[in-house]
């Protein structure tokens, strides 16, 4: 039946980049933009979840195509096929967030913005965001609990 069908009966499983229509990708990049405007950091933090959510390549271990497990591995991470990768909106504006918070004075908020940055985006493509996200946590004031009975 493979024959007769051909490649397309082999669609992905899961919604990819490449199945982005031309309104949704404008609609990832407006809220990217309004992430940089805004200056408001849990307004920020709603834009970065909502960037987080956007459908990235198709990973060659959930290819619709059975591979065997020594090709997979010998296979390297397929580059977002789009003019902006969704995934680097959304580490930017985690970025954007964090420091925004930490200038209003939000610590915790800042370092958990930053604290995910590094967590989620282990990536070489990314490593400019962690390095900046790593910086910024070392420079945010840490808190101690206190005691004040003995």
């Amino acid at each position: 039946m493979l024959t007769f069908s051909g490649c397309q009966s082999l669609q992905p499983t899961e919604k990819s980049e490449l199945s982005l229509q031309d309104s949704e990708f404008m609609d990832l990049w407006t809220l990217y933009n309004d992430c940089v405007i805004d200056q408001n950091p849990l307004q920020m933090q709603e834009y970065v979840a909502q960037l987080s959510e956007a459908p990235g390549p198709i990973t060659i271990h959930h290819s619709p195509i059975p591979l065997p497990k020594f090709l997979k591995n010998w296979t390297s991470a397929r580059s977002s096929r789009l003019s902006v990768d969704p995934r680097a909106m959304a580490v930017s504006c985690a970025l954007q967030a964090g420091q925004a918070a930490w200038q209003t004075g939000r610590y915790l908020l800042a370092q958990d913005l930053m604290q995910s940055i590094i967590d989620e985006y282990p990536e070489p493509a990314y490593a400019y965001y962690v390095s900046e996200a790593r910086t910024a946590i070392l420079k945010i004031p840490s808190f101690r609990n206190v005691s004040l009975t003995e």
